[in-house]
């Protein structure tokens, strides 16, 4: 597919991806389409929000709430390309019909696998380290259209938390990106590639506050995944200890201990400076970071012989709740059965 000559972007949506791509993209005239929670949201490489450093920048931006409120036709012609970076709104057909096929999504993912969001923590999870660089058509599905260019890749041993595998994919997402405009440029013919709808998944949105809760009667590594799942950028996973909301990461299974019996489970049996030692169903878990709900260091209050305690009413809350992100923050969606 040919985009054509191209002088103008429209960018959806905000973050230091999108940030990172108008990096290697000044040859073209950009507006960003952004929305409070991602404007007011800090960047990963800079000492500011993404408002701030559009305005340091000069870039040009809108901060909408509804995007059905904005005239679309007035910043598309004929040489104009749409990409989207994780943006909040739902793009109707009537709204991709302006761009006449030239608007493309950016996602971090080997589609047609783990589309949706929160995909690093939910790989964490699986333990899975396929990572990709891609861009595919956006055709009114969740990531359905045909890719229009990719760059698949592994993520290392040593990353463990959706804070590692963020920064490894924005370190190697550059050069993709400047491939990617390079040919943009030249009008490259890009060979798209449809979507093999009988491997795909779908993974929703997740909220650290709602969904992080703890399972004790999971097995010892089953609750590290858990933990780094919702580690860096994050709070961190929680659970309670003596009537206390306490938040824990930089979390490692030991083997050293032996197995514990499912009744031990959450207990401190011994503290360190350094770390606290947690009975597991099958192993112990040391934990180095443990927090309350302003992040203040709670490790002194963690004795041995005390318990860390999740209620089966949390969990199930937990597992009922869907995560439901607007442009302006987290909306709370009714509970499925």
């Amino acid at each position: 597919m040919q985009f054509g000559e191209l002088n103008n972007l429209i960018l959806f949506g905000g973050g230091q991806r999108l940030v990172n791509f108008l990096s290697v993209a000044k040859d073209f005239s950009a507006i960003v389409f952004s929305s409070p929670r991602f404007l007011q949201a800090p960047l990963d490489d800079e000492p500011c929000t993404v408002e701030e450093y559009f305005k340091k920048e000069g870039i040009a931006y809108l901060n909408i709430t509804r995007i059905a409120d904005v005239d679309i036709h007035a910043y598309v012609n004929n040489k104009t390309l749409g990409i989207s970076f994780g943006a909040p709104w739902i793009f109707k057909q009537d709204f991709l019909d302006v761009f006449e096929g030239r608007i493309i999504n950016g996602h971090g993912t080997r589609l047609p696998k783990n589309r949706g969001g929160a995909s690093f923590s939910w790989q964490i999870m699986r333990q899975d380290r396929t990572g990709c660089h891609l861009f595919h058509l956006i055709d009114g599905g969740i990531d359905t259209g045909d890719i229009v260019a990719m760059r698949p890749y592994e993520f290392p041993m040593d990353c463990r938390t959706p804070k590692a595998y963020k920064d490894y994919h924005q370190q190697t997402e550059l050069a993709f990106f400047e491939d990617v405009v390079l040919k943009l440029k030249q009008n490259f013919d890009f060979p798209l590639q449809k979507q093999d709808e009988t491997v795909s998944t779908y993974y929703p949105r997740l909220s650290t506050e709602r969904h992080g809760w703890i399972d004790w009667s999971w097995c010892a590594q089953d609750i590290e995944r858990f933990i780094c799942a919702f580690d860096e950028p994050f709070m961190g996973a929680s659970t309670w200890l003596d009537g206390q909301r306490v938040f824990l990461k930089s979390v490692r299974v030991d083997l050293s201990e032996g197995a514990f019996h499912p009744f031990m489970s959450g207990l401190v049996y011994r503290v360190t400076p350094e770390r606290i030692f947690v009975a597991a169903n099958d192993a112990s878990l040391t934990v180095e970071s443990l927090t309350n709900g302003q992040g203040e260091d709670w490790k002194r209050h963690a004795k041995i012989g005390s318990r860390f305690v999740t209620s089966a009413t949390m969990l199930d809350e937990a597992r009922a709740f869907r995560a439901i992100y607007t442009p302006v923050g987290l909306k709370e969606a009714p509970h499925e059965s």
